[in-house]
């Protein structure tokens, strides 16, 4: 099973098991996984992989950053608090 497929079942468990030990993944992938987790809704999630030192500034290819991809799939509204008290720029364009 992949690291996605675990984040789009909202398993918190199974996220921390691909971290046990060196961390496995690039910087990019880690912030894709991010957004990932955004889209899903999973606050454990997303709160688990900023603490692996994702930036929350990160933007998919369309230039959305978390809080587009967050709102766009209507995420519950404690995955949007957090994510702007944490940083996320909540002024930005995407194309």
């Amino acid at each position: 099973m992949s690291l996605a497929s675990v984040i789009r079942k909202n398993d918190l468990q199974s996220v921390k098991e691909f971290f046990i030990g060196e961390n496995p993944f690039t910087k990019t992938e880690l912030n894709q996984f991010f957004l990932l987790a955004c889209k899903h809704s999973s606050l454990p999630i997303v709160e688990f992989l900023l603490n692996k030192n994702v930036d929350i500034k990160t933007r998919d290819p369309y230039q959305n950053n978390c809080l587009h991809i967050a709102c766009k799939f209507r995420c519950d509204p404690s995955v949007v608090d957090f994510l702007i008290t944490n940083g996320a720029e909540v002024n930005c364009t995407n194309v």
